[in-house]
């Protein structure tokens, strides 16, 4: 069986399906593409085979530590909507059927029953975290805090070692007798994507103080600009719980049909998905979105996301001019998420961090051009440390191997370098 590599063959993790498999003697076949050509050697870990892993691993649970599948058993599953999904007869065959019938699981385990790994795919669908990797990602069921009640605006924020460990934080400050809330959607997506995705993966109609709300929360994550010419009003839904409500002009009330909000949302979504990820149609594609909706609407904010790594990579183009763009992007990105989602989340570290070096090329260039003097340099520097203390405050937080913690070694870094400026600039000042 192909694994990531030699180490990760020899986790503990793997020794009860690798049992499994063995006395069954399965293994995957080669893959091939519809021409008959082979499949890369780097495609392997996509083969079908492996989609019963999780769930054999929560199954194996009933044997190896029955007090933990019964927490399984009282975990939420919506049996009779996951039934009539697309995905169940998929679900059935791949897995129900292969772990059962190919993998002779009923020899492992006497007494599993097609219920019993069915509610494995099922707690698995409904409940689990995702695990964020360097290359992939996987789930893991973390049954406490599954518990917590969802909110597209959470204060709370969780972070998943190397050893599977969740920890579960406060994101901001929590006040006394206020819910605990984690989310279980995408928070920087729109209220019509996001509670279709939790619609369709979570199975409930997300009723959230951020989705109740035409506005998001004065974000205008959702807004569109008025069609009628002239105008250039701000287009909100009127029921934002309601996915059939018409959508009406907060300047010269002109209504739109739900249907088509939808309908073109998700033309536009395909859209920046097949965009080809280079400067200059990324900066078309935000001219077209501007057009037809509001700057902080999140398709807008999502070609911003695009467009921040990729401006300044080129020295063939006016870096300062890039930056500055950059600049405004990032503040723009910051302001949004302090609307939607305000608090010490690990996306806002991030973009400290992109914010302090973006300053700090502006400033440097200011230098460079005899614009501004050393003292002012220096100066200016200074009152750019608070941003590096908080994006590293935020990143402490986060597991060692993760793209965050590499993120506060840049910032440790950063740090050092700044405060050497400003004490060697004081020496001189002082001599």
């Amino acid at each position: 069986w192909p694994m990531c590599d030699e180490n990760c063959a020899k986790r503990p993790i793997h020794q009860g399906e690798c049992s499994v498999f063995a006395q069954s003697k399965l293994k995957p076949t080669s893959l091939k593409r519809k021409n008959g050509m082979e499949m890369e050697p780097d495609m392997e870990i996509e083969h079908p085979i492996y989609e019963c892993v999780t769930s054999l691993r929560v199954c194996l649970v009933m044997g190896l530590k029955p007090e933990n599948w019964k927490v399984v058993e009282k975990m939420e599953t919506h049996r009779e909507e996951r039934q009539l999904m697309e995905h169940s007869l998929h679900n059935q065959h791949n897995i129900v059927t292969f772990l059962l019938k190919h993998a002779k699981l009923a020899e492992i385990i006497p007494g599993v029953t097609e219920e019993h790994v069915t509610r494995a795919i099922d707690a698995l669908d409904v409940n689990a975290f995702e695990i964020r990797g360097s290359f992939h990602s996987i789930r893991g069921l973390y049954p406490l805090t599954a518990m917590m009640n969802a909110s597209c605006s959470p204060n709370t924020q969780n972070s998943i070692d190397a050893d599977w460990v969740c920890r579960v934080r406060a994101a901001r400050k929590i006040q006394k007798g206020e819910e605990i809330c984690d989310t279980y959607t995408a928070t920087l997506s729109n209220t019509l994507y996001r509670r279709k995705s939790l619609k369709n993966s979570k199975y409930f109609d997300c009723r959230c103080s951020r989705c109740a709300d035409p506005t998001e929360l004065g974000s205008h994550f959702s807004t569109l600009l008025c069609r009628v010419q002239g105008c250039a009003g701000y287009v909100v839904c009127k029921d934002p719980l309601n996915y059939a409500a018409n959508w009406k002009c907060l300047k010269c009330e002109t209504e739109m049909p739900g249907r088509d909000v939808q309908a073109e949302q998700e033309e536009w979504e395909e859209k920046i998905e097949n965009a080809p990820k280079n400067i200059e149609s990324q900066k078309k594609l935000l001219e077209a979105l501007s057009l037809l909706y509001h700057p902080n609407h999140n398709m807008c904010v999502d070609v911003q996301f695009n467009l921040v790594p990729l401006l300044g990579l080129s020295k063939k183009t006016d870096l300062i001019a890039e930056a500055e763009k950059k600049l405004g992007f990032v503040e723009n990105i910051i302001e949004v998420m302090n609307k939607v989602i305000p608090g010490m989340f690990r996306m806002r570290g991030m973009f400290l961090a992109e914010l302090y070096t973006t300053k700090l090329f502006l400033l440097r260039s200011k230098l460079e051009s005899k614009e501004i003097s050393k003292s002012v340099f220096v100066r200016r520097l200074a009152g750019f440390r608070t941003i590096l203390v908080e994006a590293k405050t935020i990143l402490e937080f986060e597991p060692q191997g993760s793209i965050e913690a590499s993120r506060l070694e840049s910032v440790n870094n950063f740090l050092t370098q700044l405060d050497q400026v400003v004490a060697d600039a004081g020496k001189i000042l002082t001599q």
